[in-house]
């Protein structure tokens, strides 16, 4: 099992002029889940098929309403999945927006594998 803690959110900006970007229409600034579902799990890089799309459709479900500094509980094999989107990606995302989201990319490759004290405490 790894543990993710989610990083707060970040608002993606012009990296000339600080002015935040358009995307999809709107200004709001991203979160986790944002990330791995508009960018990291439609990626090809995932797989396809029922297990990919079952990875997909775990790990969306478990960042769904993850808030900044709570963890959340991936599965080892989801985990090495994504990981393998996140670092070999098949989709050409421009780096102007992937490198401001780094903090999210981290958060998610470097996620621990020793239980934080937090879900232990909530969880038992």
């Amino acid at each position: 099992m790894r543990y993710v803690k989610i990083p707060e959110p970040i608002q993606i900006k012009n990296l000339t002029t600080g002015e935040p970007i358009l995307v999809d229409g709107g200004s709001s600034p991203w979160r986790m889940c944002r990330y791995l579902a508009d960018i990291v799990l439609p990626d090809g890089a995932l797989g396809k098929g029922y297990d990919a799309d079952r990875v997909r459709s775990a790990v969306r479900d478990a960042f769904r309403d993850a808030k900044p500094g709570e963890y959340v509980a991936i599965e080892d094999s989801h985990h090495a999945a994504v990981c393998a989107a996140i670092k070999e990606p098949e989709a050409k995302i421009t780096p102007v927006v992937t490198m401001q989201l780094f903090s999210f990319q981290e958060a998610f490759v470097e996620a621990t594998r020793e239980k934080p004290k937090v879900l232990i405490e909530l969880t038992g």
